[in-house]
């Protein structure tokens, strides 16, 4: 698939991915369980319940590292356009897979990548002029 290139293209660029694991959770979250896992590289969003997608759209950034990335089936969908609106705004770099063919209108993947952490600058030091020999 497209989108499989496109992950595997990602995570070979230079990534150190070591998180991965499968977690069903749709369950637990319709019974209010909090997120209690270490940050992962990579979250695939997906399955049912549908309802259940948008609270993990929007605890992605926390449970996500930065510079990670968040894979969303069905990203188009209306039950969670909200949090998928406040994802992007913590992302540097969507990219959407439309694999729409006229019979269905919610077939779109999207990866968010989350931003890094701005390095703070390290003050310049001012340099004293250097002294010369004058007589």
């Amino acid at each position: 698939m497209e989108f499989h290139n496109f992950l595997e293209k990602q995570l070979k660029d230079g990534s150190n991915v070591k998180n991965v694991n499968a977690i069903d959770t749709g369950w637990l979250l319709e019974r209010g369980a909090k997120f209690d896992v270490p940050p992962f590289d990579v979250l695939l969003i997906g399955g049912e319940p549908v309802g259940s997608r948008a609270r993990w759209v929007e605890e992605a950034p926390e449970i996500v590292k930065p510079g990670g990335w968040v894979m969303l089936g069905n990203a188009n969908r209306p039950e969670y356009v909200d949090e998928v609106e406040a994802l992007k705004k913590k992302c540097s770099k969507v990219e959407t897979f439309d694999f729409n063919d006229g019979g269905s209108k919610y077939r779109v993947v999207e990866f968010y990548r989350l931003k890094m952490p701005r390095k703070k600058k390290a003050n310049a030091r001012r340099s004293k002029p250097a002294k010369t020999k004058e007589s």
